[in-house]
Parts: C-alpha cells; structure tokens; sequence
C-alpha cells in the first residue's frame, strides 16, 4: 500500500487535500481510492483526508485481505454473483453535509446496488465497487466506480433513485470488495455471514 497527497490548497481560513491511496492485492491489480481532506490548516486537512479513508475502505480492505487483523467496521457476506457463489466484504456508507432525510433512503441504495450487483456476471479474481454521490444546489455528482472505471449500467441503476433535494451539499460514499472463494484467507463460516443490523449502514 502507498499513498499520496495531491491538489492542495490553502486559503485564508481554509486548506484543502486530496489523498490518493493504492492498494495492490495481487499480479496485475492496484486498488485506487481518493479522498478529499478539509481543515482549517494543512495538517488538519490531511487528517480529515485521512479519518475519510479509515472510515470508508481501510477496515474493507484488513477483512477482505488479512482476516487475522479483527475489524468490526466491515461486514462479510455470500451472494450469488451471476450463479456463483461470492464471498462480498461490504463497508460504512460515509456522509458528508446536511443529509435530508437521507438516514431513511440508506438501506434502499444498499439494496438496489447489491441487487444490482447479484445481476452481474463478474470475471473470476477480486474485483472492488465504489459508490460516491453528492447532490445540492449547483452539484449533482453520480459515480460508480468497477475496478476503478466509471460503470455505466451501474451508475444508471443508483443515478435514476429519488436521491434527496437539499439547499446545501451532501455527499454518501460506500467501497465495497467481491472475492471469489478460491481468493477468500479463510474458509467462511456461518459467523460471518448474515444481514447487516440497521446501524452499519451509518457512519
């Protein structure tokens, strides 16, 4: 793993980051993740950048590649991917801005997207999806990242749901890992997989 900060600004009482993360899991993949970072300094922007990181995908990728390190900020679950049984080590939704009415809508993106998902007949290996939407009153960003390219059946599906109307910006976020179980680091038992109680939508 590697990462970088790029686009840094600082203004008067404002300083922003990008950190961009790399993540290679195995021959021929690199897992790329960006996030944005907001501070009233430098150092504060990069912490921000950083807790983005921490709450969205670190704890997906320790469950997803190294089972022995305990997280409980992930959840892993079996779906049937295009016939095929897939071990799916799904994260946090991340939030940022005024979120209107967006507590009750969660559960309904997580569903479409992993019926979505289901629907797919996906390569054998690792593959990794990441949701970003932001909405407000000059912003309507819908991005559906697979294997790090934009994916339009996917982006569709999620940009055609009655995302909320809000005067001000609002953004959610989730990254989620689909592994085959010839890829799992260990066997899954019944303890790992089941519904994700209501709380682990919300971060």
């Amino acid at each position: 793993m590697s990462s970088r900060l790029a686009n840094e600004q600082t203004g008067q009482d404002l300083s922003s980051v990008q950190l961009d993360t790399f993540f290679v899991p195995g021959p021929g993949q690199e897992i790329v993740e960006s996030f944005g970072g907001f501070g009233a300094t430098r150092n504060e922007a990069i912490d921000d950048a950083f807790e983005n990181f921490v709450a969205g995908t670190l704890h997906v990728l320790l469950a997803a590649f190294f089972p022995d390190l305990p997280t409980d900020q992930a959840d892993i679950e079996e779906w049937i991917v295009g016939g095929t049984k897939k071990r799916v080590v799904v994260g946090n939704f991340t939030t940022r801005g005024q979120l209107p009415a967006l507590r009750e809508f969660i559960p309904a993106i997580n569903r479409l997207l992993e019926n979505e998902v289901k629907a797919r007949v996906l390569s054998k290996g690792t593959h990794w999806i990441r949701l970003y939407q932001a909405r407000g009153p000059t912003t309507n960003i819908n991005e559906v990242l697979l294997n790090n390219e934009p994916d339009p059946g996917l982006q569709a599906a999620i940009g055609l749901m009655p995302w909320p109307a809000s005067t001000s910006f609002y953004s959610v976020r989730l990254f989620l890992v689909v592994q085959d179980r010839s890829d799992e680091s260990r066997p899954m038992d019944s303890k790992d997989v089941g519904p994700r109680p209501w709380w682990r939508f919300w971060r």
